[in-house]
């Protein structure tokens, strides 16, 4: 890895530290002045274990974890990652891993990346309970580019658009895995304006996720940004199927649309 600061994912197992990193000129920023990869912890986690097997007796989400970003506008780095590993021996570490050294970090825990000891309702889809639903949330463009990887697991995707724009083609390389989609266009505003989420919407959510829940391990959720809508209607589905939604509504990553989350939830217990 070159000298110049990088921003990226990593896991902490024992000693070590596995990363996925770019270089911050490689990426352009997001029109909030943030640079980010495409990739998760979900994806990268395949490539950990066939380096160092070893760690396949668990899921992704057993350890600690982080990810680095750099915000142009700020011209600083932001370093979200497990409350288990954020001390000087690990901030050490990530700073030199990522070479960030002499660069304005600045750190903060986020609940969305809580391994099994700092979650009190982890349950281990590798271990005890294989059919956990496992769900990620994407923007529109980080959904586009997952969707040229190859994946030889089946993946279900819930896809909400602008209602002024056309849902992305995710079908384009048939070894994505992504087997379900639900598409849906709503804009990202609150109850009573227009083009809200509508009760039919809510709906076909929650019948979409019925249906699949038992067929595959992962589900995407993507909006345009993947902050509101998409962390919403996700948020909402973790609640329902585990009474716990705090991966998204205590991560400084999401801003979730409340309207999206009251409907959603409310057509799962067929609330009206």
């Amino acid at each position: 890895m070159s000298h110049e600061p990088h921003i990226g994912i990593f896991f902490i197992v024992g000693d070590s530290i596995y990363q996925k990193s770019d270089k911050v000129g490689n990426i352009k920023a997001d029109p909030f002045g943030f640079v980010d990869i495409q990739t998760s912890h979900y994806e990268y986690w395949d490539v950990v274990c066939f380096f160092a097997p070893e760690h396949k007796k668990h899921d992704f989400d057993y350890y600690p974890r982080g990810r680095v970003i750099y915000n142009a506008l700020d011209d600083a780095f932001f370093v979200w990652l497990d409350k288990c590993i954020d001390d000087y021996e690990h901030r050490d570490l990530i700073c030199e891993s990522f070479n960030l050294s002499g660069k304005n970090v600045i750190y903060d825990n986020d609940e969305h990346y809580s391994c099994a000891n700092c979650n009190e309702n982890y349950v281990d889809i590798a271990g005890e309970d294989k059919d956990r639903l496992v769900i990620e949330v994407m923007s529109r463009e980080k959904a586009r580019k997952f969707s040229f990887s190859s994946y030889n697991k089946k993946i279900a995707v819930i896809s909400i658009s602008d209602c002024d724009k056309s849902s992305p083609n995710l079908n384009n390389n048939p070894k994505n895995g992504i087997a379900f989609q639900c598409k849906l266009h709503f804009d990202d505003v609150e109850s009573g304006k227009e083009n809200c989420i509508t009760k039919k919407d809510a709906e076909k959510i929650i019948a979409f996720v019925n249906d699949i829940k038992d067929k595959t391990n992962l589900l995407i959720v993507h909006c345009e940004a993947g902050i509101s809508r998409s962390a919403g209607v996700a948020s909402a589905i973790m609640k329902f199927l585990y009474n716990d939604d705090t991966p998204i509504f205590n991560s400084p990553m999401f801003c979730p649309n409340m309207t999206c989350y009251r409907k959603v939830l409310n057509a799962f217990y067929a609330i009206t």
